[in-house]
């Protein structure tokens, strides 16, 4: 068997500083969106996504997909569908028992709620 060439093996190469950020697992997929002024597609986007799941019982995950869509409505300024999404992923959160991520929606609403 041969040896194997130490030199062959390097550390993965740091970032450098100025690159962008890394998409953190379970950022929404919509963000690039209004971050382009392309805000109906956000929402058309994190919709879509809420009605896939609608019929699953992966209630954490159904809540986070309906903390983004109010969020994308939010960024559009419809507020009165944003806060009925926020509501019904409040309500699945406190179903599930997840108070840790129901205080976060909370919290994060009513900062967004006090920004309009």
């Amino acid at each position: 068997m041969p040896k194997r060439n130490d030199s062959s093996i390097r550390p993965a190469p740091e970032r450098h500083p100025t690159a962008a950020p890394l998409k953190r697992a379970g950022a929404p997929c919509w963000l690039p969106f209004t971050q382009r002024g392309r805000g109906g597609e956000a929402v058309a986007l994190a919709t879509h996504a809420s009605r896939l799941l609608r019929p699953t019982d992966l209630l954490p995950l159904r809540a986070d997909v309906l903390t983004d869509l109010a969020l994308a409505l939010m960024a559009r300024g419809d507020t009165a569908r944003a806060t009925r999404a926020a509501e019904r992923a409040l309500a699945l959160y406190t179903e599930k028992g997840n108070i840790v991520a129901a205080q976060h929606a909370r919290r994060t609403w009513a900062v967004l709620s006090a920004r309009t």
